[in-house]
C-alpha cells in the first residue's frame, strides 16, 4: 500500500530530524561480546552532530568503531561505562546516570534505554544513549562547596563573635565564640 509506506517514510523523518536536531548528544551502539558472550565493548553505530560538538568526535571518527579503540582504558574506568551500558542491554532497564569520566576527563548527564528488539522484549544488543557535558557545572558546584567549607570552618573557629540576622531582626546563625 503506497498511502502506508509514505506515512511510514514521513514517521521515519520526523524521528531522525528529532535525533538531528536534539540539545543533546545522541548515539546508537551496539553491545560487542567475547567468544563465551561476556560483554567487553560497544560498539558506535549511529551519531548525531551534538555528539561531535560535545566529544569533538565526528560520525566519521567514531561510527563502526568500539570505544575500548577510542578511549583506551574505558574498560577499567571506575564509572565501568561498559559494564552499565551492557546491563541496560541485557536487562532492559534504564540507566539515568551524572558521572565522570577518568579516560576522557569530563562530567555527562544522560541516559541509556535498550532497543526493544522489534517490540519481542528480552535481551538487546543495541542501547541508545542520549547525554550532555556537564564537567562546567560540576566544577562550579565542587568550587561552591569549597567555598562554603572554608567560610563555615572560619566562622566556626574564629575567636571573635559573629551573629547572622534576617531581614526581619530574627537570628540566623552564631558562632560559639
Amino acid at each position: 500500500n503506497i498511502t502506508a509506506q509514505r506515512a511510514l517514510q514521513e514517521q521515519n523523518s520526523f524521528y531522525k530530524e528529532i535525533i538531528l536536531f536534539s540539545p543533546n548528544a545522541y548515539c546508537l551502539c551496539e553491545m560487542v561480546t567475547d567468544d563465551d558472550g561476556k560483554p567487553v565493548d560497544h560498539r558506535y553505530l549511529e551519531v548525531n552532530p551534538n555528539f561531535t560538538k560535545m566529544t569533538s568526535l565526528t560520525g566519521q571518527q567514531v561510527v563502526g568503531k568500539c570505544w575500548r579503540d577510542l578511549f583506551p582504558g574505558i574498560e577499567k574506568d571506575p564509572s565501568d561505562w561498559i559494564g552499565r551500558a551492557a546491563r541496560v542491554a541485557q536487562t532492559g532497564v534504564v540507566d539515568e546516570f551524572a558521572r565522570y569520566s577518568v579516560v576522557q576527563k569530563r562530567w555527562w548527564r544522560g541516559v541509556t534505554y535498550a532497543l526493544n528488539n522489534n517490540g519481542s522484549g528480552g535481551a538487546s544488543s543495541k542501547t541508545v544513549t542520549l547525554f550532555t557535558e556537564i564537567t562546567d557545572q560540576k566544577e562550579t558546584e565542587n568550587s561552591l562547596r569549597e567555598s562554603e567549607e572554608r567560610h563555615r570552618h572560619l566562622f566556626e573557629t574564629m575567636k571573635q563573635g559573629v551573629t547572622y540576622l534576617n531581614a526581619d531582626g530574627s537570628y540566623s546563625d552564631s558562632n560559639q565564640a
